[in-house]
């Protein structure tokens, strides 16, 4: 007889790191543009195959869903 637990938060958020470490290394072997997010520069940048960097969009602010659901669209 298996006796179900459930997970702690911390089991959660190291298997969603080890899946997007993998999704990433997976886009990389496939030679796959990958969209990232510096939170130092506040920009996306598209990194590409040949490890070049293409800026996306510049003074993105991380925020809530929930936050930018509720703002209306400019």
């Amino acid at each position: 007889m298996s006796v179900k637990r459930e997970l702690t938060d911390e089991e959660v958020v190291g298997r969603v790191q080890t899946a997007v470490r993998l999704a990433i290394e997976k886009q990389k072997a496939m030679g796959i543009d990958i969209v990232r997010y510096d939170p130092k520069r506040c920009c996306l940048y598209i990194l590409n195959p040949d490890g070049t960097e293409t800026i996306v969009k510049e003074n993105v602010q991380r925020v809530r869903y929930s936050e930018q659901a509720d703002k209306p669209e400019t």
